[in-house]
């Protein structure tokens, strides 16, 4: 099963704030026993020995996309392996998104990084399917 989550029109600026009226902004979704956790992030805010660790560019143009799932079936709540495609657009083209994993002790996240320019607005269109074990059935979603 392919799972998608669509974030509409996300605003992407250099500092990322939010307004004082500004609504809370859904960071994850449920689909049967996966919760599916999403952010982004400018690059900026990483810390230069950490963006170093992790072989992550860091620039005021740079952002990044940040997924992770999570297997809270049976009550449970462990990172699950995932297979994480997709693309981002603005009103003149359609990019795809290059996922890489970073693994952590009991982690695993999914980042693209994506270029920006202040304020511009952008879509993403993500496709996250959970790797499964022989036998296993996602859930519908």
């Amino acid at each position: 099963m392919r799972y998608i989550i669509i974030l509409m029109a996300m605003w992407i600026s250099h500092a990322f704030a939010q307004s004082d009226d500004a609504q809370p902004i859904e960071t994850s979704k449920i689909f049967g026993g996966y919760a599916v956790f999403y952010n982004a992030f400018p690059s900026t805010t990483l810390l230069p020995a950490v963006a170093a660790d992790y072989k992550i560019e860091r620039g005021n143009d740079i952002a990044f996309i940040n997924i992770a799932v999570r297997n809270q079936a049976n009550g449970g709540d462990i990172a699950q392996p995932a297979i994480i495609a997709g693309t981002y657009s603005d009103l003149m083209q359609k990019r795809p998104l290059e996922f890489r994993e970073i693994r952590e002790q009991n982690a695993i996240y999914y980042i693209a990084q994506v270029r920006y320019s202040n304020r511009e607005t952008l879509r993403f269109d993500v496709q996250v399917q959970p790797q499964l074990k022989a036998g296993e059935t996602a859930p519908v979603g």
